[in-house]
């Protein structure tokens, strides 16, 4: 019930501000401010937003939004990333609002753009989920997960550097609530000024960075179509269309 109401409120609120506010009824890109190196890659997501456009029926806002976890903003923010290099600290109070957040709805996604299962952000955000609700853990998610199936049929991670060949998921009850990616998703689409691509896509070169950006847009699909690609009248052919 509580995520009924909280995607109702999520809709309502898209339509009654201002379009100078927001976008009506486009998905809306949020990205989490905290103490820290939060916003390493500066503003990738006009380019983002241009592709998801061009390749999906998602209609996206070409501004993001930038949210701490204290904003009132957070309850009409379905979708939010959280990234950065570092350490992530949050407070008591700022983990019950996300908690309350995730708990009513909301889809987080943290990227790890040290792209190191060692570093300080990793083993930061490694506590997240117990933090979140106790005895919780990052879960493996596994390769016939909506995730993978969502817009793209895809076989599993990828990202700028493959320090994982996995997601890790977050599960609320039965719902997929949070993703947590090791390998730089948005590494993937950062340009250097003259416009071409500023970092190799390591070991997979070119073809790495085409999957890299599928499942960036796989997961906004999902974050707004949840299971519906794991429904029963889809299984068959999806099968048949991972076949070798």
């Amino acid at each position: 019930m509580k995520r009924v109401l909280i995607s109702a409120i999520f809709l309502f609120s898209l339509f009654r501000l201002s379009a100078e506010e927001t976008p009506g009824n486009r998905f809306v890109f949020a990205v989490l401010r905290h103490d820290g190196t939060w916003d390493p890659y500066g503003d990738l997501w006009p380019e983002m937003a241009e592709k998801l456009d061009r390749t999906t029926s998602i209609r996206p806002w070409t501004s993001r939004r930038i949210l701490e976890a204290r904003d009132p903003a957070l309850l009409e923010t379905p979708f939010l990333v959280l990234t950065g290099r570092g350490a992530v600290s949050f407070s008591d109070e700022e983990i019950a609002r996300l908690r309350d957040w995730i708990s009513d709805g909301g889809f987080l996604l943290v990227d790890n753009v040290e792209a190191s299962r060692g570093g300080a952000f990793a083993r930061s955000v490694d506590a997240l989920p117990a933090r979140f609700f106790p005895g919780a853990a990052w879960r493996e998610i596994p390769p016939d997960n909506a995730v993978f199936r969502s817009f793209f049929l895809l076989r599993g991670a990828s990202g700028r550097r493959m320090a994982s060949e996995t997601l890790k998921g977050l599960w609320v009850g039965d719902r997929l609530a949070a993703v947590y990616s090791a390998n730089d998703l948005q590494g993937a689409w950062v340009r250097s000024p003259a416009g071409g691509w500023l970092f190799p896509c390591e070991p997979g070169g070119e073809p790495q960075r085409w999957e890299a950006q599928k499942l960036f847009m796989n997961l906004v699909m999902f974050s707004l179509t949840g299971t519906y690609k794991t429904d029963a009248i889809h299984q068959e052919y999806l099968k048949r269309k991972l076949e070798p």
